[in-house]
């Protein structure tokens, strides 16, 4: 989903399992205006603004997001579905192995209908780039260095916290990489190659 503040002058794109509820805890944006569903992205965010003639609550404002690794940022969402007896994919693969649900991922739910501002099931790049592939945010922290990216977000707004909020990471402590035999690995290098390039994750 996205976040908008007027008072701060922010858009958050908020991309699922990328630490969004910390950084909405620690911007105290929770009764913020959100734009779309879960899975809203920024292309999205902007047209939903422009077609409600506030185009300059996007033009204006300070544009920011967080990505993670995607051989993490997979893992995390297989074990986030799995574990969550409420999500609509549950029943799906509630008993399939990590193998099956990355070809899922990408044979099936990427090429899924995208109705706007939802459902999108996609890289972090088509998140948070426009159609050519151009960078819409004007910061992009990484969640392996929240504390770093988190910093520069509250001295932007002169928040003072005595304590960033911790990250959920909820299910996945476990060796990421064990996951990843080489036939996997290579899938996910292939369909996430522009997400390690922009944001600097090593292949």
């Amino acid at each position: 989903m996205a976040i908008v503040d007027t008072h701060k002058n922010l858009v958050f794109i908020h991309i699922y399992k990328t630490a969004g509820k910390s950084v909405r805890k620690a911007l105290n944006l929770s009764n913020r205006l959100e734009v779309g569903g879960v899975h809203c992205n920024a292309i999205d965010t902007m047209e939903a603004l422009s077609k409600n003639g506030r185009f300059a609550e996007w033009d204006d404002a300070f544009k920011f997001s967080f990505v993670r690794n995607p051989y993490d940022w997979c893992v995390s969402l297989y074990f986030y579905i799995k574990n969550s007896p409420g999500h609509n994919y549950h029943n799906l693969f509630k008993d399939k192995n990590f193998a099956w649900f990355i070809d899922w991922l990408i044979k099936d739910a990427m090429h899924f209908d995208k109705p706007f501002t939802s459902n999108k099931y996609q890289t972090l790049t088509e998140f948070l780039c426009d159609k050519d592939g151009k960078l819409l945010m004007d910061f992009v922290g990484r969640m392996e260095e929240f504390n770093v990216g988190m910093n520069h977000l509250l001295a932007r707004w002169d928040i003072k916290l005595a304590e960033i909020p911790k990250i959920e990471v909820r299910g996945t402590n476990r060796d990421v990489m064990s996951m990843y035999p080489p036939f996997i690995r290579e899938k996910v290098r292939e369909r996430f190659a522009d997400d390690f390039k922009m944001f600097k994750y090593k292949l």
